[in-house]
């Protein structure tokens, strides 16, 4: 079945005019390397754009651009797939996919000059979400206080949320009956999610579902 679903997304994938590709290298439980890779194109039969999970393979011991960049060729390779039809690639921005020289991202224009480089939002986030303690210089003194208020301020704030999220979460009974009131309120949302400090991505998810629930949270209809 995996086998026929991959068939016909590479079909589907083949058959469009141009496509963007998605990539981001990760460590997986077992410490291993894993190259994500995800793709958006446009479905000429069913007249619709489409994003799809592509693969996940292993990257090896080392992960360099050229190893990434090989994983990703040989997977194209192997199915046949145009480069050249490759128009986007975004990329989490780190030295070894967007490196001036030797990146993934120089590799993928020596075989696709028109593909253009595209920083991934959710990793800028999450770069503007770092503390700010060492932004700034000594003349700028004012910029770097404000900042760092800025800062205060959302640390108070994810801690005020992760308090009240565990509040509820870490008591089976508060949760059940909090996810029952969800229901009878017709809430968008059934639940609140833990935040989990070694995956910057679950911070925005927390407080995306309890913004969604604040009148449920407040106890309003």
């Amino acid at each position: 079945m995996a086998d026929d679903v991959e068939f016909q997304l590479i079909s589907k994938l083949k058959n469009s005019p141009s496509f963007s590709l998605q990539i981001d290298e990760t460590t997986d439980i077992s410490s291993e390397a894993q190259l994500i890779a995800f793709c958006k194109f446009a479905d000429v039969e069913n007249m619709k754009m489409c994003e799809h999970y592509l693969f996940c393979k292993p990257v090896g011991i080392n992960t360099t651009a050229e190893a990434i960049f090989s994983t990703v060729d040989d997977y194209f390779k192997s199915h046949e797939i145009d480069w050249a039809n490759c128009k986007s690639v975004t990329t989490d921005g780190a030295a070894s996919m967007v490196g001036k020289f030797k990146g993934v991202v120089q590799k993928i224009l020596e075989v696709s000059p028109q593909c253009k480089a595209i920083h991934c939002m959710l990793h800028r986030e999450a770069l503007v979400a770092k503390k700010f303690e060492k932004c700034g210089t000594k003349k700028d003194k004012n910029k770097k206080d404000k900042m760092k208020k800025e800062n205060n301020v959302f640390e108070n704030l994810l801690k005020d949320v992760v308090h009240v999220v565990n509040g509820i979460r870490g008591r089976p009974k508060a949760h059940r009956m909090f996810e029952q009131l969800c229901v009878g309120m017709e809430a968008s949302s059934v639940g609140l999610l833990y935040h989990t400090e070694i995956r910057w991505l679950s911070r925005g998810r927390v407080l995306g579902r309890v913004y969604k629930l604040r009148k449920e949270l407040c106890g309003k209809e």
